[in-house]
């Protein structure tokens, strides 16, 4: 048989091709990695948070208790999630502070001490909304909450980020029908897609 050179040398520039192309996955890949790992390294052991000028002290892994929750998803280590720092270096969050050693001690425990009078019950129970924990509250402490969540917001990441955002944010609305749609946005970042939803009561 004739040796055709053409052949043969398309063939060694598509394996090159594929060689290229598996040392940038790689690359990406370990990138990625770092990344996670820094992220973690950050918030390995004390974390040390001001929620709306209130200081508190705690652990990643007692804010990472449930995976899902806002508090789980920040300090999860996940790429393109960033935290913000105030002037001292805690980690910031824009909320009234009153009740949150309560849902630092729901996280730290599992167990959650509602207050019996209002309007403090409701108040905490506002907090488990905003903080994404309602679904790890038994509902037998909810019982006589006298109003919903005023805002809610999803996050979903991953391969099928979209199917999954939108079967949450159903969800969200068929359990709580006061909240309407105020946002809704998807992007994605080194091949991950996100999604984010904001709900808020009108």
């Amino acid at each position: 048989d004739v040796l055709d050179l053409e052949a043969l040398q398309k063939a060694l520039d598509k394996l090159r091709e594929e060689k290229a192309e598996m040392h940038r996955e790689r690359a990406l890949l370990d990138t990625t990695k770092a990344i996670v790992q820094e992220n973690i390294q950050r918030f390995r052991t004390v974390v040390k948070l001001n929620v709306g000028g209130a200081l508190f002290t705690t652990s990643r892994s007692t804010l990472c208790r449930f995976p899902d929750s806002m508090l789980g998803t920040m300090f999860s280590g996940r790429e393109g999630i960033e935290v913000p720092l105030d002037d001292e270096g805690c980690v910031f969050i824009d909320r009234d502070g009153t009740h949150f050693r309560t849902i630092l001690n729901f996280l730290r425990t599992g167990h959650l001490e509602l207050p019996k009078m209002e309007p403090a019950r409701g108040e905490v129970l506002r907090e488990i909304n905003y903080y994404l924990l309602d679904a790890y509250v038994p509902d037998s402490c909810k019982e006589g909450a006298q109003e919903g969540p005023e805002c809610m917001y999803v996050y979903t990441s991953g391969s099928q980020y979209i199917q999954t955002h939108e079967s949450k944010v159903d969800a969200l609305l068929k359990k709580h029908p006061h909240l309407k749609i105020a946002s809704f946005a998807v992007t994605s970042f080194n091949g991950v897609g996100y999604a984010t939803c904001l709900a808020r009561s009108e």
